[in-house]
C-alpha cells in the first residue's frame, strides 16, 4: 500500500501515543536506504524503522532487530549515533497534508533538541537530521540546487519544505483542497470530459490524496471505486465529499 499524507498522519499519532519518551539505545542502517533506532520506553523495546526507498518508503515499528545488509556505518549513521543515542523521543508530528514525518529528540539535561525528518515522497524520499534552528546537520541523500532548483538538502543549509501542492482550476492554478474545504461544486468543476473517474478528480484536486485512498472514498460514496461521475451530477459529488470528510 502506498503511504500517503493521511496514512502518515495516522502513523505519527500512533507513535506519539506508544513511543513518546522512549530512549534511543542504538542506531543502525539495515539497508543503504533506511535507518533503524533501537528505543526503550514504557517498559518495552521497539525498533523504529525509517525507510527512504523510492517505492517502499515508510516509517513504522518492528518487533525485533532488522537484518543488517550494511557492514560499515555511513557518515550519516555515525552522525545520528552522536546526536540520538541517549536522547528521548519527545514529539512525533507531520506536516499537514505532506508525506513528511518529524521526530523531535531531546536529553534530560538542558541542551539543543534535534529533529529526525522522514520525507516519504517516492523518488524524492529522504531522511534528514535538523538542529533546533532547522539547519540541516546531515542528510541521507544530499541534494544540490543543480538537481532541485527549489531547495537544496545539504548540511549547514536551512531546511525548506517542498513547494505547496497546487491544482488546476478554470481560473488558473490554486492551492489543493483539504477535507474541510472541499465542495461538490469544486470537484465537479475539475471534470474535463463528460464524465471522468471520480478518484482521478480527487487525486488531482485534494492535498495528500493517494489513488488508493481516493478509490476507497469513491467506493464508500457510490459503491464502485472506478465510478465515472459527470460534471453536472452534483448529488453524487456531494456523496463523495461526505465520504472524504468522514475519512
Amino acid at each position: 500500500m502506498r503511504v500517503d499524507a493521511l496514512l502518515l498522519q495516522a502513523v505519527a499519532q500512533e507513535l506519539q501515543g506508544t513511543m513518546k519518551g522512549a530512549r534511543v539505545e542504538s542506531v543502525i542502517a539495515p539497508t543503504p536506504q533506511a535507518i533503524a533506532l533501537e528505543c526503550y520506553g514504557q517498559g518495552q523495546k521497539h525498533w523504529l524503522l525509517f525507510s527512504a526507498h523510492p517505492q517502499l518508503g515508510r516509517v513504522h515499528t518492528l518487533p525485533e532487530k532488522p537484518r543488517k545488509l550494511v557492514s560499515e556505518p555511513s557518515a550519516f549513521v555515525m552522525l545520528l549515533r552522536k546526536h540520538l543515542e541517549g536522547a528521548r523521543l519527545e514529539q512525533v508530528a507531520t506536516i499537514p497534508f505532506e508525506r513528511i514525518l518529524q521526530c523531535t529528540f531531546g536529553r534530560s539535561y538542558e541542551g539543543p533538541h534535534v529533529t529526525l525528518v522522514a520525507e516519504v515522497m517516492g523518488n524524492l524520499a529522504n531522511i534528514l537530521l535538523l538542529d533546533a534552528q532547522q539547519i540541516i546537520l546531515g542528510v541521507l541523500r544530499p541534494v544540490s540546487l543543480n538537481v532541485n532548483h527549489y531547495r537544496s538538502l545539504l548540511p549547514n543549509q536551512p531546511y525548506l519544505l517542498p513547494p505547496a501542492q497546487t491544482r488546476t482550476t478554470p481560473s488558473g492554478m490554486a492551492p489543493r483542497l483539504t477535507p474541510e474545504h472541499v465542495t461538490s461544486v469544486a470537484l465537479a468543476a475539475a471534470v474535463a470530459e463528460p464524465a471522468e473517474p471520480a478518484w482521478r478528480i480527487l487525486t488531482s484536486q485534494m492535498a495528500g490524496m493517494s489513488p488508493e485512498l481516493a478509490r476507497e472514498i469513491v467506493c464508500q460514496a457510490v459503491g464502485e471505486p472506478q465510478a465515472n461521475i459527470a460534471r453536472d451530477d452534483l448529488a453524487r459529488w456531494d456523496l463523495v465529499v461526505r465520504a472524504d470528510q468522514a475519512v
